[in-house]
């Protein structure tokens, strides 16, 4: 999958927000704002290749849509996130104050 293929798939899930959870909204709009140029879009485009080729049956935005949608809270965005910079950034954005860092 390539980042075009990706960006087109969250801006689909980003129209029906319904499908995804309020977390996995707020990390989509956020990637966007950046212009999905973050460390953590890179990071996420990284594994979804590397578990389509591990899944040989598996399609890379099957498994990149699945990855989203199982985010349902906080942490599972922010363990996303290998960038202290992005994190701080991501809270700014979502006004979250994280009780442990």
């Amino acid at each position: 999958m390539d980042k075009e293929q990706a960006i087109s798939l969250c801006e689909d899930l980003l129209r029906n927000e319904e499908e995804v959870s309020e977390v996995t909204y707020l990390y989509l709009s956020w990637n966007m704002k950046q212009n999905y140029e973050t460390k953590t879009f890179e990071w996420l485009l990284a594994n979804v290749t590397l578990l389509a080729s591990l899944q040989e049956q598996a399609a890379a935005d099957e498994i990149f849509i699945d990855m989203l949608k199982k985010m349902k809270s906080y942490q599972d965005a922010v363990k996303l996130m290998k960038d202290p910079g992005e994190v701080r950034e991501f809270n700014r954005y979502t006004n979250v104050v994280p009780l442990f860092s």
